[in-house]
């Protein structure tokens, strides 16, 4: 009996005297995660400052500018491919711009200039009256002013850019007003092409 067990224990030295190695156990089916993120384009105009325009007194057959430029901001995150970014002014009736009850100022009358620089296509650098014809759909015939058109680069893909829009009223010419208040609104809104 002591053989055996020297003999067993013999046998067990050698085992423990290899090396053990690792067993390779089980492995599931490789699975995949698919990553997906999505930078969605935008236009944004701001009227930082300006929005409420005012003259105290009009004067007949006179220009009447009014005291302070509207300040514009156009903000953009656009793709690759996008061609330019335009900006229109307008009003929503080109024969009833500004309005005093039944007794109404055109647009033809109401005028605008940009003088920010670096200039910009489109830029109405000296003042032009709103009588510009809508562009893609966007504004009023008769009854609009381009503002500024920037191509778009790779450089300027998302950019923004501010304009101060000057605006008055071109009475020269144009017969006594009834007394009153004038109002009316003009939309600024930019598009892609």
């Amino acid at each position: 009996m002591l053989c055996r067990l020297v003999l067993a224990m013999v046998a067990l030295s050698g085992l423990m005297s290899v090396p053990l190695q690792a067993q390779p156990g089980l492995t599931s089916v490789v699975r995949t995660v698919t990553l997906s993120a999505t930078r969605s384009s935008s236009l944004t105009v701001n009227v930082a400052s300006g929005g409420t325009q005012t003259l105290a007194s009009i004067t007949d057959n006179a220009l009447n500018p009014f005291p302070t430029p509207v300040r514009i901001i156009a903000s953009w995150a656009v793709a690759p491919g996008t061609n330019e970014v335009r900006m229109l002014a307008y009003f929503g009736n080109a024969a009833q711009a500004l309005a005093n009850g039944t007794t109404y100022l055109a647009s033809s009358r109401v005028q605008g200039r940009v003088q920010t620089s670096p200039t910009t296509l489109w830029q109405p650098v000296n003042w032009t009256a709103f009588t510009q014809n809508a562009n893609r759909g966007i504004g009023v015939n008769g009854a609009s002013l381009r503002l500024m058109r920037v191509p778009i680069t790779n450089a300027n893909l998302q950019a923004s850019r501010t304009i101060d829009l000057d605006l008055r009223l071109n009475l020269v010419g144009q017969p006594a007003l009834t007394s009153g208040t004038y109002s009316g609104t003009v939309t600024v809104r930019a598009f892609t092409t």
